[in-house]
């Protein structure tokens, strides 16, 4: 814990805060937290040890590790009841999808339990996830979500490795239960968020911002970087103005540049939602707009009033 949640070079102290989210756990297990994300490229840093030790707090009947194709086949009867889950790391080809999914498991109340050669039934679901990679790319991570608390795992030293380290953890588990329920007092000892138990600026970590940055989705990174270069070739002017259709004109011509970016999958509908709502451009409502003499045109014919993003 120390090594993982202490001071590093990469962020905070936030022991304290793990030691609440535990205790939430074990007291209140019905509550909704944040999934805890490690990660890591390189081995040796303890990833895998963070989930061991929450294995041990709820029991080996509580707690599963899951596979890809375990959590994206349609039966899920193997970690529908879990109270922690372990995605270890995990890896999806269809990172949308599945990003979605994740995110729902995360703050639902219900599952539908499927079983084979049964109908599904609904039933509670209150599992935390917990997340051990060495590849953080696997997912979608966006900075406003507070669902993730994300650090990143220093490595050991090779003078500081234990090989008996499972096995002392082991026999010290029931004292780090009665710590965590019987002598400390907790940092929040109330929830003081809507859904969660700890706020959100506990998962601001620098971490957090790295992972980000590194999984920004490839479409709109392609769109930001189409719209700076015209930007900066309209640093004579107070806008440039587009249609959705000149943006996809850019794509078509650059989407070589960016791994993964497959134009034929792209829909309008997913331009317009990136240019509308996560770079919050201005459409006047849909109506009609001429282009003036301060703005930069990217392709907008201007004999004719066009619908032109702004």
């Amino acid at each position: 814990i120390n090594h993982n949640m202490g001071e590093t070079q990469y962020d905070h102290d936030q022991r304290e805060e793990f030691y609440d989210w535990c205790t939430v756990l074990l007291k209140w297990p019905k509550q909704k937290q944040q999934a805890l994300v490690f990660y890591n490229v390189e081995q040796g840093t303890s990833k895998s040890a963070m989930a061991y030790l929450l294995s041990l707090l709820v029991g080996e009947n509580n707690f599963s590790k899951i596979k890809n194709d375990e959590l994206e086949s349609t039966f899920n009867s193997i970690w529908v009841n879990s109270l922690v889950m372990n995605l270890d790391e995990p890896w999806f080809d269809d990172k949308k999808k599945m990003t979605k999914v994740i995110r729902e498991m995360i703050t639902t109340k219900k599952q539908n339990l499927r079983k084979m050669q049964t109908d599904y039934e609904s039933v509670d679901f209150h599992a935390k996830v917990i997340m051990t990679t060495n590849d953080t790319n696997f997912m979608i991570f966006e900075r406003g979500d507070r669902r993730y608390w994300i650090r990143k795992s220093p490595k050991i030293a090779a003078i500081d490795i234990d090989p008996d380290f499972e096995n002392k953890m082991e026999k010290e588990i029931g004292h780090f239960i009665y710590f965590l329920l019987y002598e400390r007092k907790m940092k929040y000892p109330k929830k003081v968020d809507k859904t969660f138990w700890l706020p959100q600026e506990v998962t601001m970590t620098n971490s957090f911002k790295e992972v980000c940055s590194d999984n920004e989705d490839v479409l709109l990174k392609a769109i930001k970087d189409i719209l700076t270069d015209e930007m900066y070739s309209a640093k004579d002017h107070d806008h440039i103005v587009f249609r959705t259709k000149d943006i996809v004109a850019h794509l078509n011509r650059v989407a070589g540049d960016y791994a993964g970016l497959k134009m034929y999958q792209v829909q309008d509908s997913e331009i317009t939602t990136i240019i509308r709502d996560r770079l919050q451009a201005d459409n006047n409502g849909g109506k009609p707009s001429r282009v003036k003499a301060n703005e930069w045109d990217m392709g907008v014919s201007t004999g004719n009033p066009e619908r032109v993003w702004r």
